[in-house]
């Protein structure tokens, strides 16, 4: 069992006899690991802290597997654990027409120095993208201004809390222009990157 470890194993003189050793930890026999992981156990702390508390000074073969069915079996660990639920994806629902409501966000900066600023139609998934080499709003509104000019102007523009969308700047081209300036969480917006992606 201990065979393929036999180089860094040894065995230390005490008063009560010999203890085997695997580099600073003790080896502990197989019948006793039960026991050693119900003391570890103790309190309920959860696989990654009983799995702490065993290897600094306690090694095993299959140390923590024996952990891990020992956890999974533990009622109050069970009760205890919170559960990962994951919150399904929230998709905006389809416009009813092209160009009526855009996402845009930045990629970068490149090593270059450069941005991307990204601007999808939610309509027909139809990916807009101008450089930059800066994301103030004074290089943000020209582009915005260039784009609108080209597809026209839409009805909700959607963007992040990045800092071009935060300012006066922003709030006065949007009212000039007439859109409404909806800000969207990262992971929203992200989202509308998936299904703009994979529709």
């Amino acid at each position: 069992m201990f065979s393929r470890l036999k180089n860094e194993l040894t065995i230390v003189n005490t008063d009560k006899g010999e203890i085997l050793m695997h580099d600073n930890r003790i080896v502990i026999p197989h019948k006793l690991t039960d026991r050693v992981i119900t003391l570890a156990h103790e309190g309920h702390q959860g696989i990654v802290r009983t799995k702490q508390l065993l290897r600094e000074k306690v090694y095993f073969p299959g140390i923590d597997k024996r952990v891990e069915d020992t956890c999974k079996a533990c009622i109050p660990c069970l009760a205890a654990t919170p559960k990962k639920t994951f919150e399904p994806l929230a998709l905006s629902d389809l416009p009813d027409a092209p160009w009526t409501y855009i996402s845009m966000d930045f990629c970068g900066p490149f090593p270059s120095g450069h941005f991307l600023m990204v601007i999808i139609d939610e309509y027909s998934r139809y990916p807009v993208v101008e450089t930059l080499t800066t994301i103030s709003a004074k290089a943000v509104i020209p582009l915005l201004d260039k784009v609108f000019s080209t597809f026209g102007i839409p009805n909700i523009v959607k963007t992040d809390n990045g800092s071009p969308w935060q300012g006066k700047e922003f709030r006065d081209f949007a009212t000039y222009m007439g859109f409404t300036h909806r800000k969207i969480t990262v992971m929203t917006l992200n989202q509308c990157r998936v299904r703009a992606i994979y529709a």
